[in-house]
């Protein structure tokens, strides 16, 4: 049974997810955790990821640019 006073209920589109609200947040019909999220579009992802287009990449070793993933070079530039 949902209990508002410790879950988050998150809906879209007659999609729902339930999860205890301590550091959640909702991304359309998904929860996820503050701390170590983040919501891109509909997408939840890790907080060192952004999408590009609609691929999932990790900031610290790609940069995107017009849709184009590219390897940063080595160390040192």
């Amino acid at each position: 049974m949902y209990d508002p006073a410790i879950q988050i209920c998150c809906e879209f589109n007659g999609l729902h997810s339930v999860g205890l609200k301590d550091n959640k947040s909702c991304c359309f019909d998904k929860n996820y955790d503050i701390n170590t999220q983040h919501c891109v579009g509909n997408t939840v992802l890790a907080q060192n990821q952004e999408l590009c287009g609609n691929i999932p990449f990790n900031t610290e070793l790609k940069v995107c640019c017009g849709e184009t993933l590219h390897e940063y070079p080595p160390y040192p530039y």
